[in-house]
């Protein structure tokens, strides 16, 4: 589950490696059994540094690990591509005169 988790992050993160600091990912588990309120499911927090840019923190909570591991680094990669768009638009990102990024 934790491979799966870091290999997601790995290739969404790929493209924009030279502008991230750091990933910080959790997993998590809800349900009764330990006492939590709410209905139970199974939740994912990615927290990313960006060297630049500030910080992208995503979150979800779906029925299963898988689902909510997918659904967050799908929210990730638009995050991610929203933030190299302003950036390129600045002009603040890396090559972004006449770069081939």
């Amino acid at each position: 589950m934790r491979d799966y988790a870091n290999d997601k992050v790995k290739k969404v993160c790929a493209p924009y490696e030279a502008e991230i600091s750091e990933v910080d990912v959790h997993l998590s588990v809800h349900n009764k059994e330990h006492g939590q309120h709410g209905k139970p499911g199974q939740g994912v927090a990615i927290t990313l540094y960006t060297i630049r840019h500030g910080t992208l923190r995503v979150e979800d909570e779906e029925q299963t690990i898988y689902a909510a591991i997918d659904l967050s680094t799908d929210k990730l990669k638009k995050q991610l591509q929203k933030m190299k768009e302003k950036a390129l638009t600045a002009g603040t990102w890396p090559h972004a005169r006449g770069g081939t990024q």
